[in-house]
């Protein structure tokens, strides 16, 4: 609980520092924390400052000449704090609603969450921060045998749909790969650490939908959209490069969207399943490739 209670104040002063003028005295973060019932001294603020900037890259700067401080904002990283301290409270409340009135399970419905493979989590985020080195069997989906990898580098843990994924560099191969949690097996730390090779495992996925970040560089990717369909899309954007443009191209579908997306995979599946209420204007290959599965998915009921 005392770590949670650490997560919330970093996050109240996150928020704080999201808001108009965004640059703050030490002595104004104290009250705002005082107001929403944190009691902390500003030596200790001046600590939540340096572990914000160590444990998820966000930066409050001072600026000496004016006196006060001033969040220098990392999108991504912002982003995943944010979503990490949502879990937390989640967590939290389902914690304390579930110790206090077991049925409370009975108001709460889950879509599909595939937990297989949670188990690994807590021991690869360790060996992460620790750069350890660890060996574990995998099973692929496209080879009836468990390969073994030894002395492996873990990068980071990734989740997608509601799957966790461990994204690591093998020396042996000289490569980055990603694994499945739920297809690892007798995972194992190593007495072994590595030397940090300096690799950006977040900016690979970057522009990238899923998992497939290589085989193609980043490409502007224009489509078009009906109204209805771009209510959705503007509440849960496909991509954080989404942007919608001011021209239009057909009357059914008004409104164009672009990105800034590697072709891959995972963005045909997001593209084909919006079926009609989408049309892809460039890249020009990417439109044969969504029309060439459409028409095989007509003649499949044809």
């Amino acid at each position: 609980m005392l770590a949670n209670k650490v997560a919330f104040r970093l996050y109240r002063i996150v928020q704080l520092f999201q808001k108009e003028p965004y640059r703050y005295s030490l002595k104004e973060v104290q009250k705002d924390l005082h107001r929403h019932g944190i009691e902390t001294s500003r030596q200790k603020i001046g600590r939540d400052f340096k572990a914000l900037a160590k444990d998820f890259f966000i930066e409050i700067e001072y600026d000496r000449k004016n006196d006060h401080y001033e969040m220098v904002r990392e999108g991504s990283e912002l982003s995943d704090f944010l979503n990490y301290i949502e879990l937390i409270r989640i967590t939290d409340f389902l914690s304390s609603s579930l110790a206090t009135d077991p049925k409370t399970i009975s108001s709460i419905q889950f879509d599909r969450p595939d937990l297989r493979g949670a188990e690994w989590i807590q021991i690869l985020v360790k060996a992460i921060r620790s750069k350890q080195l660890v060996s574990f069997r995998h099973q692929s989906f496209y080879h009836p045998k468990a390969n073994n990898f030894k002395s492996i580098e873990p990068l980071l843990l990734k989740e997608f749909q509601n799957r966790w994924y461990l994204v690591v560099y093998v020396p042996k191969y000289e490569n980055v790969r990603t694994f499945g949690l739920d297809r690892i097996h007798d995972l194992r730390l190593e007495n072994s650490n590595f030397q940090d090779r300096n690799i950006d495992a977040k900016g690979l996925f970057k522009n990238t939908i899923g998992l497939t970040y290589s085989g193609s560089e980043p490409r502007l990717v224009k489509i078009t959209l009906t109204e209805k369909q771009w209510k959705y899309l503007k509440a849960q954007p496909l991509h954080p490069s989404q942007m919608q443009l001011k021209e239009s191209h057909f009357e059914s579908h008004p409104i164009t969207v672009a990105y800034m997306l590697r072709t891959n995979f995972e963005l045909n599946q997001e593209l084909l399943k919006l079926g009609s209420a989408v049309i892809v204007i460039e890249p020009t290959d990417l439109a044969q490739v969504i029309k060439a599965e459409l028409l095989k998915a007509y003649e499949n009921y044809s």
